[in-house]
């Protein structure tokens, strides 16, 4: 019997991604749990298993094309029992809503949603011209993002459902007042040969976050430097007590000293709701880390940093640093932080200026460690040290607080046995 294959769910607030590998090929006999197609979204890599034992029939996708949850990709041919044995719940196919219609429409066809100026037919039977139109939760925040109302976009998937894509092909074709419309780049025939190379899934969302938090975030710096001397004295120690396999890594003290910041300065653990003009203050400390993945840069995040004793840090750290290189990131890894770390300062970045990681209001770069002259007692000492910068949102947190809070990140670090025996 034949069985449709459907793309599962990927995750909250993820709507579509792209197929980046097909590991079947039509006839093959696949087993439970069998890696089918490899999928990439906005956020994270996805496997795909199969979820009945059967042989591919027909491949319904191509590599490079876009996919949807619950879109079929695959047919596949099973034993008669083994589709009777199948819980319903099994293979979810997702129940798009339909417009609700009146006797005099019950034979007709769904149309794709209509912009706002259309009425609609509500509940209780009464007209209105702002009918709400049906997307997705990623669809509908890159049309916030964006300053494009949603009702104004016609969906053009199932049922009238507004995808990214067509907000996209809105924006590029249609423009809003708020928005700026691509400008054509020039025409480089007869200067130079040209190859265009398309963004990953990841680099994409990459560049959109990137202009939305540049755009909508007033940013300021602060930059301050810190005496690490005793603290990577502390480190070498440790490091003849330690499992070689486990590295007390500068970046778990930033990561530690930044948690008990935060625990102090707990305005900075937070987003700002431009439109009730609210700070929404996060009781749990959960912090991102900036990563760079074969894939590109993302930002898991490890929870509850400030319950993490310095070995238990280190230790969640190596494992999302293995998952970061093997491309394992879950999409609930990459949610939930008040604030970020970036940290070039092992590839020899002196300073980093970050760009906050929207819609959190702060981001702390920490570039690389030197060895400099500090005038102490009538002489020069040589000293470790290293830049940290502040990025925050100057709507909500003034030059002020940012001293503040670096000032008590700093007496943190240099004096490392506070977070020791935290």
């Amino acid at each position: 019997m034949n069985q449709p294959v459907f793309m599962p769910e990927m995750g909250e607030n993820i709507d579509q991604g792209f197929v980046t590998r097909i590991e079947i090929a039509v006839g093959d006999k696949v087993a439970i749990g069998q890696t089918l197609i490899e999928v990439e979204s906005d956020k994270v890599v996805l496997e795909v298993p199969a979820e009945q034992a059967g042989t591919i029939q027909e491949i319904l996708v191509n590599e490079g094309d876009k996919i949807e949850p619950g879109q079929r990709f695959a047919n596949t041919s099973v034993p008669d029992f083994a589709v009777e044995s199948i819980q319903p719940e099994t293979i979810q196919v997702p129940d798009y809503p339909r417009a609700e219609k009146d006797s005099e429409t019950v034979d007709k066809p769904v149309e794709p949603a209509k912009p706002a100026t259309t009425s609609a037919i509500l509940p209780a039977g009464q007209t209105s011209t702002t009918a709400t139109a049906y997307a997705g939760p990623s669809a509908q925040r890159l049309a916030r993002e964006l300053g494009v109302s949603i009702n104004q976009i016609a969906g053009r998937a199932e049922g009238g459902r507004v995808s990214c894509s067509d907000v996209k092909t809105f924006i590029q074709t249609q423009g809003t007042a708020g928005q700026k419309r691509f400008d054509p780049l020039p025409d480089f025939s007869g200067i130079t040969a040209i190859e265009r190379q398309p963004l990953g899934g990841i680099a994409r969302a990459t560049a959109r976050n990137m202009t939305n938090a540049w755009e909508r975030i007033p940013h300021a710096w602060l930059q301050i430097k810190v005496d690490i001397t005793q603290l990577e004295k502390i480190r070498e120690q440790q490091k003849v007590h330690l499992d070689k396999k486990l590295k007390l890594s500068l970046t778990v003290f930033l990561l530690k000293a930044l948690a008990q910041t935060l625990q102090q300065f707990p305005k900075f653990n937070a987003c700002f709701d431009e439109s009730a003009e609210e700070l929404l203050i996060k009781k749990d400390i959960h912090l991102g880390l900036a990563v760079d993945t074969p894939r590109g840069l993302l930002v898991p995040v490890l929870q509850n940093v400030n319950k993490l004793s310095l070995l238990q840090l280190a230790e969640q750290l190596q494992r999302l640093t293995q998952a970061g290189r093997q491309n394992q990131f879950s999409a609930d890894q990459l949610q939930g932080a008040g604030m970020s770390l970036s940290s070039l300062g092992g590839m020899g970045i002196d300073s980093l200026f970050p760009i906050i990681n929207w819609p959190e209001i702060a981001m702390l770069g920490a570039g690389t460690t030197t060895i400099e002259p500090v005038w102490q007692q009538n002489q020069f000492i040589p000293r470790t040290m290293l830049n940290l910068i502040l990025g925050f949102d100057h709507r909500v947190i003034n030059g002020a607080d940012g001293a503040h809070f670096l000032n008590h990140l700093k007496e943190l670090l240099e004096k490392p046995l506070l977070l020791a025996l935290s």
